[in-house]
């Protein structure tokens, strides 16, 4: 008994081209004054991808902190995408939306508006 081989082994087989280097999608941040003093009301657009997703955030009093995707966002700020967050108006702050082991996926960010 001989084997043969067959002379087209990938005919019909598709090959894709994935992207060497992932990146992550900016969603706008919105910032407008929240209920209570000191308080901002954020919005973000579009919404969290999936349910098991967080919110993370950071300000900064001059520059929107920078993230990168994949980047570990751990130890930033936990938002619940609702609730008011106490900021300093005229501050920057970036929302970050980070997978279950708080890596980055997307992020935005925007000039805080907070009530006087």
């Amino acid at each position: 008994l001989g084997m043969t081989q067959d002379p087209e082994p990938l005919a019909g087989i598709a090959a894709l081209e994935l992207p060497t280097t992932p990146t992550h999608g900016t969603p706008t941040a919105q910032s407008a004054a929240g209920t209570d003093s000191g308080d901002t009301k954020l919005t973000v657009t579009p919404a969290k991808e999936t349910a098991t997703n967080v919110y993370k955030y950071k300000t900064d009093p001059s520059t929107a902190p920078v993230v990168t995707y994949g980047q570990s966002v751990r130890n930033w700020t936990t938002w619940d995408g609702v609730s008011d967050i106490t900021a300093t108006t005229g501050h920057k702050i970036t929302v970050v939306e980070a997978d279950s082991t708080y890596k980055a996926q997307n992020s935005g960010n925007t000039t805080v508006t907070s009530k006087t």
